[in-house]
């Protein structure tokens, strides 16, 4: 622990508001110690309205607000000027849930909310301008917290803080054949650095001895396999049946192991039903579920401190979020930076469009009908997130997709009449730029790393980064989404089509032929043709297309299928073959 006076410097490892208002705060200093403060901030939403005296006597009958100011704001990420807006600061977010849960129908027909539905805590990370694990100084200044980033939301070599990580894996004696909560406890496996089993002396000794082990051992991460949905809620349940609830103390705060208070949600994506359950919370504390943590899964521990520390999302909740979810919060960042107010409710309608324009617009990505059959020395060509490229580089934003200010602009959207705004950058390509960097730095990276753990490393992260990538995209047209519009979802797919064709023609000039393309690759054939002649093409489309693209190598054999239903018809998705890695794919 290093104090400077009244400071001190650690990693920011989580944080969370107060029951009673302010913000909770837990450092890791560079010797492991947990050390908790305390900041007395208040959270703000804004009103917006032709009439702000009016919407000021909204909070006349509440008595939870704090203070009210005048503060001057872009209400709109397409404003040029600021407008004139009311802040109203609370004692707490639960105060300002409540007021917004109590208002009536009459109450929003003229004003506007905003930043209104943000989390307290990402509220205030965009505020002190901070990041989940980012190393800081606190200094301890009466009342307030003044902190000092010594980090960087850019850097792609930092160091994380010395973690400690213990796993609690339950046995059940099942009564049938899948477990209840009405089952015996029969063991508890506790894994830190030795791995203890805790099978003596009745239920509540082994409660009571996990408690005394989480709390000898005081790990920063505790690992469960469904500990959301199942594991945690059994504990809960045999401790209040043998009377040791209140004991139950796996956190940092000193609160009993309890539910967040809200159910779990069913929801539909792409025509599957998923459950996702309430998480259940560690104050202090980082718990993860291997069973409900996507990021976790997919791109390992590396991976979720990446989006975290770079969409400003705490750790607990880019563990549980969606990676929609997480890239809305950065979005959100740029946003507050910028002093844009963010939208309590999405407010950007789709542009009223014809039948025939509604043909035209909405046609998606470009497919060519591939040539079935077996081919070999195929090479594959592919565009390195092409659609965040294009949304980066033609500024493919809802408030600059068919501006007002640049009407006459020659700059359009291809095959459709919207024009792109010259004069000022959205916040889309804004939060885009860091992810497009880092995931470009960490693929560098990758390519001049020998070390096989620290190659790992790099991987998770650029693998994090690229989900987001992906993400970014359907966000756009995603009907909740703060900062999307349909328009600039069509305007980006318009441009793809472009990109696609346009690369069947330089490549069809260079003398190859094209066996298939779809979306964002394309596969190649030409008699004799190497590596070194893949990799001319694709500097040449580099530099006429402006676009990154990768030479992913060059197949021995590959087969386009033809469809079952109509034999004579190929498929546009289904293909396999024995792909020859070039050294620059193997690190993709």
């Amino acid at each position: 622990m290093r104090f400077h006076g009244l400071a001190l410097e650690g990693w920011l490892f989580d944080l969370y508001p107060s029951q009673f208002g302010g913000m909770v705060i837990w450092l890791l200093t560079r010797s492991g110690d947990p050390i908790r403060l305390f900041d007395p901030w208040r959270p703000s939403l804004y009103v917006w309205a032709r009439n702000l005296s009016s919407a000021s006597t909204l909070f006349k009958a509440n008595s939870s607000f704090v203070e009210k100011t005048i503060d001057y704001k872009y209400v709109n990420p397409g404003d040029f000027e600021r407008s004139r807006v009311l802040r109203v600061t609370f004692q707490s977010s639960v105060d300002i849930a409540s007021f917004l849960r109590n208002l009536t129908p009459a109450d929003l027909m003229g004003p506007q909310f905003f930043n209104a539905g943000v989390p307290a805590a990402q509220l205030y990370l965009y505020e002190k301008d901070l990041f989940p694990l980012a190393f800081v100084r606190a200094e301890l200044r009466k009342p307030s917290i003044r902190w000092e980033l010594l980090d960087s939301a850019f850097s792609c070599q930092y160091e994380n803080p010395p973690l400690r990580t213990a796993s609690i894996t339950l046995h059940i004696k099942k009564g049938g054949a899948i477990a209840t909560f009405s089952d015996p406890l029969q063991s508890i496996t506790f894994k830190f650095s030795d791995e203890v089993s805790i099978d003596a002396g009745s239920e509540a000794e082994k409660l009571l001895r996990l408690i005394e082990l989480v709390k000898q051992a005081d790990p920063d991460i505790i690992l469960t396999r469904n500990g959301d949905a199942f594991a945690f809620p059994y504990l809960m349940r045999r401790a209040f049946q043998n009377g040791v609830l209140p004991q139950l103390i796996l956190d940092r705060e000193g609160r009993h192991l309890q539910s967040s208070g809200r159910p779990g949600r069913t929801y539909v994506s792409y025509g599957r039903v998923f459950y996702r359950p309430a998480p259940v919370r560690l104050l202090g504390r980082l718990h993860l579920d291997a069973y409900n943590d996507f990021m976790f899964e997919n791109c390992g521990l590396q991976g979720l401190f990446e989006i975290a520390r770079t969409c400003r999302t705490p750790l607990h909740r880019a563990s549980r979020e969606t990676i929609g979810t997480t890239m809305t919060s950065l979005q959100m960042y740029q946003a507050f930076r910028r002093d844009i107010l963010i939208p309590w409710k999405k407010n950007e309608p789709e542009n009223f469009k014809s039948a025939w324009e509604l043909l035209q617009a909405d046609r998606g990505g470009f497919i060519l009908e591939p040539k079935v059959g077996l081919f070999d020395d195929v090479g594959e060509i592919d565009f390195a997130s092409l659609y965040p490229a294009l949304m980066m580089k033609y500024n493919l934003t809802p408030e600059c997709i068919a501006c007002a200010c640049c009407g006459s602009t020659c700059m359009c959207v291809p095959e459709l009449k919207y024009n792109l705004c010259e004069k000022k950058i959205g916040i889309v390509p804004h939060t885009l730029f860091i992810l497009l960097y880092k995931r470009a730095k960490y693929k560098a990276l990758m390519s001049h790393t020998t070390e096989r753990a620290l190659r790992d490393i790099y991987d998770q992260r650029q693998a994090a980064l690229k989900w987001s990538l992906v993400c970014s995209f359907g966000y756009l047209g995603y009907r909740n989404a703060r900062f999307g519009k349909i328009d600039a979802h069509i305007g980006v797919c318009a441009f793809a089509r472009k990109v696609l064709r346009e690369t069947v023609q330089i490549a069809q000039e260079h003398g190859f032929s094209v066996v298939h393309g779809i979306v964002d690759s394309v596969w190649l054939k030409k008699k004799g043709a190497d590596e070194a002649d893949y990799i001319d093409l694709c500097k040449t489309l580099e530099k006429r297309l402006e676009l990154p693209a990768s030479f992913e190598g060059i197949y021995r054999w590959i087969v386009f299928l033809p469809s079952k239903v109509h034999a004579e018809l190929p498929v546009l998705n289904r293909y396999y073959g024995c792909l020859l890695y070039t050294s620059d794919a193997a690190d993709e």
